[in-house]
């Protein structure tokens, strides 16, 4: 049985920004806090490694289906 999928996230995006996460997780098969959660490891280790990424800001979702 695949895991219930959050009701809502626990912090503010727009309409289009939760679904953009959903999509993402949807891809990856897994559910969105454990998505986000390891997006933001990875995203935090990407930073540490690399200060100007500290200053890059997303549009999109990297790997959700508007932007393939």
């Amino acid at each position: 049985m695949p895991p219930k999928r959050e009701k809502q996230l626990q912090f503010r995006v727009s309409e289009d920004e939760s679904q953009q996460f959903r999509d993402a997780a949807d891809l990856m098969d897994m559910g969105v806090s454990d998505c986000l959660r390891k997006a933001a490891k990875l995203g935090i280790a990407q930073m540490l490694s690399c200060p100007e990424l500290r200053s890059l800001e997303l549009e999109y979702v990297p790997g959700t289906k508007e932007n393939q």
